[in-house]
C-alpha cells in the first residue's frame, strides 16, 4: 500500500492525501480519535449529495465521514460567503483583468439562473443568525426587501463568464429567493450590471437568461428596440455607448 501510495502522489496530490488519511485512519484504535482533513469532508459531500445510497455502501469499504458528520459540516458552512454580491470574487477577477494583455479579455457574459433548493432554517452560532430566509442582502435599491419573513425556495445565481479569458470564470452574486417576480428582479439585475463592471474592471458583453415570463418582461422593460436588427439589447449602465446583448436559452427536457 505505501507503495502505491509514492505511485499515484505524482500524479494527483489530492489521491495522494486521500490514502494517506485511509492508511493513519486503519492504525486508529478507536473511532472517536478519527479526524478527516477539510478536502476529504468536502469531497465525501460530493458523494454523498450524488447518491445517499451508493455513499453507504462505499463506507463498509472505506473509512468515511458518517452522513451525520457531513449534514452538520454542511450546515456550519452554509452561507458561509454571504449573499448578495460577493466581493472577495470581484476582487479576484479585478487582479485576473490587470493581468489581461488584451482588451478583448475584459469582456464578459453574465448568467442568470435561479435553481430549487431545499427548504430549511439554519441557526448559525458564529454570526447568530438564521439562513435559509429570503435576503437581497446588500443591494443599494429601496425596492428591493433587504431581508423577508418568507423561507428561501429557490437560489438565483448570477454567474460570470470570459469570453476569452476563462480566469474571470465564477459566481459573482447569489441570492436566497421565494421565486423572485419582475420587479424585483428588474432592480436588482441593473444593480448588478453596474456592481460588477465597476467593482472588477470587465465589460459586459450579454445576458444570458431562461425563458421564464419575469425574465422575458425584465427584457421588455430593458430593451433598446430603436435598431431593428438586434431587438434583444440594452445601453450598458456605466457606457451608454457600449451595448448589452440579450440571450435566452431552454431548460433541456431529456
Amino acid at each position: 500500500m505505501a507503495n502505491f501510495v509514492e505511485e499515484i502522489a505524482s500524479t494527483d496530490n489530492f489521491l495522494k492525501e486521500w490514502w494517506e488519511t485511509q492508511l493513519a485512519l486503519q492504525a486508529e484504535k478507536s473511532k472517536f480519535q478519527r479526524r478527516f482533513p477539510p478536502s476529504v469532508v468536502r469531497y465525501c459531500l460530493k458523494l454523498y449529495a450524488k447518491s445517499p445510497a451508493a455513499y453507504k455502501l462505499i463506507r463498509k469499504i472505506l473509512i468515511l465521514p458518517s452522513p451525520r458528520t457531513l449534514n452538520t459540516t454542511r450546515n456550519k458552512d452554509f452561507g458561509i460567503c454571504g449573499y448578495g454580491f460577493q466581493t472577495k470574487a470581484a476582487e479576484i477577477t479585478r487582479d485576473a483583468v490587470a493581468k489581461a494583455s488584451k482588451e478583448c479579455d475584459r469582456y464578459v457574459v453574465l448568467a442568470l439562473d435561479e435553481m430549487t433548493i431545499k427548504e430549511e432554517l439554519i441557526y448559525q452560532s458564529s454570526t447568530n443568525a438564521i439562513i435559509g430566509l429570503v435576503d437581497y442582502e446588500n443591494e443599494v435599491y429601496t425596492g428591493l426587501s433587504k431581508s423577508s419573513d418568507k423561507m428561501a425556495t429557490h437560489i438565483l445565481a448570477a454567474y460570470m463568464r470570459g469570453i476569452t479569458n476563462k480566469d474571470l470564470d465564477g459566481v459573482i452574486a447569489c441570492y436566497p429567493t421565494a421565486g423572485i417576480d419582475s420587479s424585483d428582479l428588474f432592480f436588482l439585475l441593473l444593480d448588478l450590471l453596474v456592481e460588477v463592471q465597476l467593482q472588477t474592471s470587465c465589460i459586459i458583453e450579454g445576458i444570458v437568461f431562461d425563458g421564464l415570463s419575469a425574465n422575458r418582461t425584465v427584457m421588455a422593460l430593458l430593451g433598446d428596440y430603436n435598431d431593428d436588427q438586434v431587438p434583444y439589447r440594452m445601453k450598458n449602465p456605466i457606457d451608454t455607448k457600449r451595448h448589452m446583448i440579450f440571450y435566452f436559452r431552454q431548460h433541456s427536457t431529456d
